[in-house]
């Protein structure tokens, strides 16, 4: 089965997220091909999108002509290299007249005329930014002088300061595109398109086409969070970190293979000050206060680097240029530094060579990597410092805390050095990295056993400058001392001009500059990950002193084993994310309460409470890993809803049936109506010091099970259970927001399944609004039922913005929202977005585990995929809906299974394999609301192909009479399109014509392109059957039209097929009218306009009598009304 592997990908997508950029460049062509010429300028950041948007662009105007030339940093001293590429292009141009001396005017005088000459042309110039100056220059001139010429002008840049803001360095700075083409454009000759990042929404649709179908809504909100939307970053980054971490991760990522090799230099030339700055900032966060990471990074405040230095680092003590060598990190092995390029003193030791300019690998890293940088420029790498005795009680050096006279370091203060400082001050063995203690390797500051602070520095000789209390920097790290950052007590003012100048950081607009960023993700991501996980902590360590909301954050990312303290914080936060609504976050808090909880009495409360919210967020992958720990549990109400939960999201319904059931029995046997006190998860839960004694039952757990076994009667087609739990799950006490969501989920849909659509609306009709009790949850279950009943803009609407909304963060717990909102577009037509919502729908449903949604998510991608003619992929999907039909063996499930087998037999035509099919769907699926399949009467269907027409009109008739009560306008229709093909097997063309005219006007009523394009083939069949060729022809064009327009290629080859069969012409002039005169043909093409009679006359110059017979002869030739010939879509 393929959901646990290769998922199917389908073809790129058009563009997504740039409609209105689109629509810009098609409105400029339009202006050209009425002799305007414009010019068009797309800029924005390096991967934004300009090319692609600029390719689509092309691809669908198909203008007769394209002369696109590109900019490149190594020709932008080249004259003329843009242009003779654009020349190339241009028949007959004079490319070869380019010389280097020749003048831009003058070339631009020829190049407008040759453009005039080739007719309507768009001339491209892409990376314009790189473009050579002369070619400018002349396209510049040339696009002013142009008048009536059809020509646009498309060039795409890169803005100057576009590469810096984006964080990204892409070689060396540019000038960017001359003044005059601004000038140009505001004259009102042209329009400029600014790219901005992408939507989380439009990276979602995207992802499939990427190679990436796993996505989910909140994984896509994470990979903008991360790359602010642009495509090139988010799809790089898609290749490298799984949906999961994106979807369900907490904190940084791994580090970002597409960092380019510029950044990596740009970060390791930055002085060790900054670089502190940068790596405090990744640990606070993508956004945090500067004054925070200047104190995590020993910083001071001050002009420069020169005067009072914070640690002991004397004036000129600081380390420049270190681009390798493991900077930031631990220094674990090679990495010698060398290249000092100047002298100065480290920790206050006079004279001795700093050391410095070391080149460029390696860093943030560990220096695992063994790079060995160049050699000391002089000889002065320090060894045994020997003359300088003390670091403490150096008033001069600024060192926090009175060192004793002794020159022990004293008064740690605010430095939080992680580790324990024995009595009298002097440092103890810290383990963490960048710690004074036991630094063995690469010859930093290590195991200080007595006054000397600068205990016998190895072969190496790297001395990581003393910082606020003699804490050395990483190991190979030079000069990475002070602070917790391990800082050199550099200049905060100096490190964040710095960090700001390389694009590292950013100052937040409105805060006074005290506020900071990283310009994206990934780069606080990058520099976070590729610290040494030692130093990580200690830095976590000192910033949950801070307090604040992310204090509980760091308590967690600084812990390495079990904490009763924190692991309680850690479950009152996940409690009050889920009060918020942040079902991902109580799911990663309620993990970590599980994780640092002692072995002891809470240990049975906090597992049921973290594989419950890893359920509720949709995990069930994550929470599978729990399931031989549950089981081991002694039975209870919990233990059974909990077991029984995740058996339900793994297709056991049966098993988990009976497991909520046991519960429920056990919750009401017990009179737990009313809360029990230390529930993890209860309202009730108190702010005390102590935690509260382990819980069996939560107090709203009546509430959570009957909304489970209202689920299971959704699933089972029990509607009794369906109605008679979800009113219970509704009537439940609960204060959880995300049960009593649930709950209405589970009534609303349950009501509008068993044949009261209504009523389920009317109690999601404020569902919309901020604060509704079914959240969005509830506004999933509005636009399921939208669907059903045949308001396709309703469910659009609603479930495209429960989409939206959760890739903007909020909890999408209905997975199969998105398989839904693919099945509202393939009723709207648009199967290629079809094809990829639905396939999204699956890769998230695979990527997290939830077995049961599989049936019906790869029946709902059947149906576009067939209507496609993708019968490889459509019969996959059949294949995998049938097996894991056979899995969940519900009716629901094997109901769906035959519905994907049906939508290919259709699309076929293949009757018996159709009948085969509907016979199951009847079977399993005696629905009480006929709008959840648009398969109508879907065994009289198939019978009446087979030309069993009195069973077909029995079945019919029992269809009708099941459905009568549920006025459904896509049921009416299927049911008259099957009347109509009975009739036309029993030999009756003139019944069936007139069931083909009230189901087609029914397809409009309902908004269904493909079915009123299928009425129309049945349609065609009659209308040839009563002589009316035209109009047969007629109605085969329009349906072609409509399957072309939408993709459905299944469909299409079935109206060749049939159109060959009546021997209709579907190409060029329409056959019929060949047997009117030319006279007839003019008289009729000018009545289609709208004109009367007498003003066909006129315009003809002829009697109106004379029209009036031309026209009754072309109604008598082709057995058509004037009516009938007027209404008639003909490509006149």
């Amino acid at each position: 089965m393929a959901a646990s592997g290769e998922l199917f990908v389908p073809n790129p997508s058009p563009l997504a997220g740039r409609g209105a950029e689109l629509g810009v460049l098609r409105d400029a062509w339009r202006r050209t091909l009425r002799l305007r010429p414009t010019v068009v300028v797309v800029e924005g950041a390096p991967g934004i999108g300009k090319s692609a948007l600029v390719g689509a662009f092309l691809k669908e105007a198909a203008p007769p002509l394209v002369a696109r030339s590109y900019g490149d940093e190594a020709w932008e001293r080249r004259p003329w290299e843009v242009l003779r590429q654009v020349v190339q292009e241009l028949p007959g141009a004079r490319g070869g007249e380019l010389t280097e001396e020749a003048d831009p005017a003058l070339v631009a005088r020829a190049l407008a005329e040759d453009l005039g000459r080739v007719g309507p042309v768009v001339v491209v110039v892409d990376d314009a930014h790189w473009g050579d100056r002369a070619s400018m220059t002349a396209l510049r001139l040339a696009a002013r002088s142009l008048r009536n010429e059809p020509v646009l002008l498309v060039l795409a840049h890169v803005p100057v300061d576009a590469a810096v803001t984006q964080g990204r360095s892409w070689g060396r700075a540019h000038e960017g595109l001359h003044e005059g083409w601004r000038r140009l454009i505001e004259s009102g000759e042209g329009d400029v398109v600014r790219l901005e990042g992408l939507s989380a929404d439009a990276l979602l649709r995207l992802a499939p086409s990427w190679g990436q179908p796993r996505l989910s809504p909140s994984g896509a909100a994470h990979l903008h969070e991360l790359t602010g939307g642009n495509p090139l970053h988010a799809r790089q980054l898609l290749q490298q970190v799984a949906p999961h971490a994106l979807a369900y991760g907490q904190g940084p990522l791994p580090a970002h293979r597409s960092m380019p090799l510029t950044l990596i230099s740009r970060l390791g030339s930055c002085a060790p000050a900054t670089r502190d700055l940068v790596a405090a900032g990744a640990v606070l966060g993508r956004r945090f206060l500067l004054a925070q990471a200047r104190e995590l990074a020993g910083l001071r405040v001050g002009d420069g680097y020169g005067g009072e230095v914070t640690g002991g680092v004397g004036w000129g003590g600081v380390v420049r240029d270190v681009g390798s060598v493991g900077v930031f990190g631990d220094g674990r092995s090679g990495g010698v530094p060398g290249g000092a390029e100047s002298a100065g003193a480290v920790g206050g030791a006079g004279q001795t060579e700093v050391v410095g300019g070391v080149g460029l690998v390696g860093v943030f890293g560990d220096g695992r990597s063994g790079e060995a940088p160049g050699e000391a420029e002089s000889a002065g790498v320090p060894g045994d410092v020997g003359s300088v005795e003390a670091v403490g009680g150096v008033e001069s050096a600024g060192v926090p805390g009175g060192a004793g006279q002794a020159g022990v370091v004293g008064d740690v203060g605010s430095a939080r050095l992680p580790g324990s400082v024995r009595p009298g001050g002097v440092p103890g063995r810290v383990e963490s990295a960048g710690a004074l203690g036991d630094a063995r390797s690469a010859g930093v500051i290590g195991d200080v056993e007595s006054a000397r602070a600068m205990g016998d520095v190895g072969p190496a000789g790297v001395v990581g400058g003393v910082g606020a209390v003699g804490v050395g920097g990483s190991a190979g790290a030079p000069g990475m001392g002070g602070g917790v950052a391990g800082g050199g007590g550099g200049d905060v003012g100096e490190a964040l001009d710095e960090a700001v100048r390389a694009g590292l950081l950013v100052e937040v607009p409105g805060t006074g500059g005290r506020t900071l960023a990283f310009p994206n993700g990934v780069i606080g991501d990058y520099v976070y990950s590729d610290m040494s996980p030692g130093r990580r902590r200690q830095l976590h360590r000192a910033a949950a002193e801070f307090g604040g909301p992310d204090a509980l954050w760091h308590r967690i990312a600084a812990d390495q084993g079990q904490n009763e303290d924190v692991a309680l914080a850690a479950e009152r936060e996940a409690r009050r994310q889920l009060l918020l609504g942040n079902l991902r976050l109580a799911a990663v808090y309620a993990g970590h309460a599980l994780e640092l909880t002692p072995p002891g009495p809470h240990v049975r409360a906090r597992l049921l409470t973290a594989v419950e919210t890893l359920l509720v967020s949709g995990d069930a992958s994550t929470a599978r890993r729990y399931e031989g720990e549950l089981t081991s549990l002694a039975p209870g109400p919990w233990v059974d809803y909990v077991n029984g939960y995740l058996v339900l999201l793994g297709g056991r319904i049966a098993e988990a049936r009976g497991l909520f059931l046991r519960a429920l029995e056990g919750v009401r046997a017990a009179g737990r109506a009313t809360p029990v006190e230390g529930s993890p998860l209860q309202d009730h839960l108190q702010d005390h010091e102590t935690p509260a004694p382990p819980s069996t039952t939560p107090a709203d757990l009546e509430a959570r099970i009957a909304t489970q076994l209202a689920i299971i009667g959704v699933v089972q087609l029990d509607y009794q259970d369906m109605v008679f739990y979800g009113e219970a799950a509704v009537a439940a006490p609960t204060k959880e927001p995300w049960v009593r969501a649930f709950a209405w989920f589970a009534k609303t849909v349950g009501t509008a399944l068993a044949g009261d659509a209504g009523k389920a609306l009317r109690e999601l009709r404020a569902v919309h609004l901020p604060g509704a009790p079914a959240g969005l949850d509830g506004l999933v279950a509005r636009g399921m039922i939208r669907l059903w009943t045949d308001d396709l803009d309703g469910a659009h609407a609603d479930l495209g913005s429960a989409v939206e909304r959760a890739t903007r963060g909020e909890p999408l717990r209905i997975g199969q929202g998105l398989g839904f909102l693919g099945e509202a577009e393939y009723r709207r037509g648009n199967l290629a977005e079809a094809v990829r919502l639905t396939a999204s729908a699956i890769g998230d449903a695979a990527e997290n585990g939830r077995v049961w949604d599989y049936p019906l998510l790869y029946a709902l991608a059947c149906y576009p995929l067939a209507a496609q003619g993708s019968w490889e992929e459509a019969a996959r999907h059949a294949r995998e809906a049938t097996d894991w039909s056979q899995l969940l063996a519900s009716p629901m499930s094997f109901a769906f299974a035959a519905g994907a087998r049906a939508a290919i037999a259709q699309a076929a035509e293949d009757h018996e394999g159709f009948l085969d099919a509907a016979e199951a769907i009847e079977t399993h699926y005696s629905s009480r609301e006929p709008g959840a399949h648009l398969f109508g009467p879907v065994r009289a269907d198939a019978l009446s192909r087979l030309g069993r027409t009195a069973e077909a009109a029995h079945e019919l008739a029992e269809f009708v009479a099941r459905t009568r009560e549920v006025d459904r306008v896509s049921a009416h229709l299927a049911v008259a399109r099957v009347r109509a093909q009975i009739s036309e097997a029993e030999g009756e063309p003139a019944a069936a014509l007139a069931s083909c005219e009230e189901a087609l006007t029914l397809a409009k009523e309902a908004g269904l392109p493909l079915e009123g394009a299928r009425v129309r083939l049945v349609t065609a069949r009659q209308l040839s059957a009563l002589g009316r060729g035209l109009a047969a022809e007629a109605a085969l064009r329009e349906a072609l039209h409509t399957f072309t327009a939408c993709g459905a290629h299944a469909y299409e080859a079935q109206t060749r097929r049939l159109a060959a069969d009546l021997g209709l012409n579907l190409t060029g002039p329409v056959s019929a009218l060949a047997a009117l005169t030319p006279r007839e043909r003019e008289a009729v093409r000018l009545m289609r306009t709208g004109l009367s009679n007498q003003g066909i006359a006129r315009r003809l110059g002829v009697a109106q009598k004379t029209v009036e017979t031309h026209l009754q002869h072309a109604y008598d030739k082709l057995h058509l009304s004037r009516d009938q010939l007027r209404a008639l879509k003909l490509d006149d």
